[in-house]
């Protein structure tokens, strides 16, 4: 789980905790556990977030409330452990019991039966305590899971104080980014809400330079104008998304003979070009005194 990903997790746990509903807390608390934070594939917000995600006083109850769980759960299963022991030992007098009764000629058919029942009796119960022990061990080991993903929780916010007036002093102007790379921005936003039919696309898009050229411009400016208020991303989709899916996926475009069902991955032939005549696009030199101040 990344850092911004355990943030995120843990501030639905926060928020679900205030709540107070129950099944969103067990849900949050999972994907904590799971290093999976609800609505991880989602495409991120388009716009600055409204703020840091979990404090340390929210982290440090979450910590409190995961070590209280783990104490629970550890009692629970001592508990469990110990009642599928006393079957254990319920279970092997009453097979005993029942193979001296079976030798035995003095006893009677109907003693010989009620001992035979009680070993099944008693296997069942011996059978139900075991399941019950391997529910709190599961129980038990997700309660220790929830605890070290809080624990890290609480690392990242008291790191994220420490680091916060460093954060200020290098200004207010620096934005983070939603995604690390292009590929991050294709996988896990441009394919997620682009899906419309009839395009045409390659599973290797990465070997297409102009493609790669295209969407890390694509991805470059989204990461500038979720920024810039809620038009900004009307205009994002129709003067930069919508050209360059149109230039990349329609029928004759750079994907063009390439086939994403088949998994197949034709490069465009390249263009031929005849060298220019020298000194045809050299650039032109200077003026005196042109660009001085």
């Amino acid at each position: 789980m990344s850092e911004l990903d355990a943030e995120e997790a843990a501030a639905a746990w926060a928020r679900a905790e205030a709540s107070g509903d129950t099944g969103a807390i067990d849900d949050a608390r999972d994907h904590l556990a799971s290093g999976d934070p609800a609505g991880s594939n989602a495409p991120p917000p388009a716009g600055p977030p409204t703020g840091p995600m979990v404090d340390s006083a929210t982290a440090r109850a979450l910590v409190d409330r995961a070590e209280t769980a783990l104490d629970a759960a550890v009692d629970d299963l001592a508990a469990a452990e110990d009642a599928h022991a006393d079957t254990d030992g319920t279970l092997r007098v009453a097979e005993a019991k029942a193979e001296a009764y079976a030798t035995d000629p003095s006893r009677k058919e109907w003693e010989r039966l009620a001992a035979a029942e009680a070993v099944e009796k008693a296997r069942r119960a011996h059978d139900r305590a075991a399941g019950k022990v391997l529910r709190r061990r599961s129980r038990h080991d997700k309660a220790e899971q929830q605890l070290d993903a809080a624990t890290e929780i609480l690392r990242l916010a008291e790191q994220a104080a420490a680091d916060q007036p460093a954060a200020d002093a290098a200004g207010a102007e620096a934005k983070p980014m939603a995604f690390a790379n292009v590929e991050q921005f294709v996988t896990r936003y441009l394919l997620e809400v682009t899906r419309r039919p009839g395009l045409q696309w390659c599973t290797t898009w990465w070997r297409h330079a102009e493609a790669v050229d295209r969407l890390r411009a694509l991805w470059t400016s989204w990461e500038a104008m979720r920024w810039e208020g809620p038009t900004a991303m009307t205009v994002w989709w129709r003067d930069y998304c919508d050209p360059t899916v149109y230039a990349l996926m329609k029928k004759d475009g750079t994907f063009a003979s390439c086939d994403h069902s088949t998994d197949v991955h034709k490069q465009g032939r390249l263009l031929p070009t005849d060298q220019a005549p020298d000194g045809l696009l050299d650039e032109p030199e200077p003026e005196p005194g042109q660009g001085e101040n």
